[in-house]
């Protein structure tokens, strides 16, 4: 249990990570947020710019993929329109063709 001191000044505690090795009564440092509750240490500037860069490129391949998908769902519904046009064209034109009697 780690004791500190709220925003407000009053006395609080919980549960911390601390180095190993460390001896009771030793210093450590926490993370609080505005309300005064214990909150992980915020990412240092390399680990901020390689989560940017992860989040980018999942956010780029999700765009990606949404994007591919749209256009195979539109061009699957004009090829299934095409094709029922077709048929209704064969129907017309179909029996014109063939052996005709002389």
């Amino acid at each position: 249990m780690v004791p500190w001191n709220g925003p407000d000044g009053t006395p609080r505690t919980g549960l911390a990570r601390v180095d190993p090795g460390a001896e009771t009564g030793e210093t450590t440092r926490v993370w609080v947020n505005d309300k005064g509750a214990l909150t992980p240490e915020p990412a240092s500037p390399d680990q901020a710019e390689v989560q940017g860069a992860v989040l980018g490129t999942a956010v780029a391949v999700s765009v990606g993929a949404a994007v591919a998908l749209a256009g195979w769902g539109v061009s699957t519904r004009l090829d299934s329109r095409r094709l029922r046009q077709w048929d209704t064209e064969w129907e017309k034109v179909g029996p014109q063709w063939g052996p005709k009697a002389g």
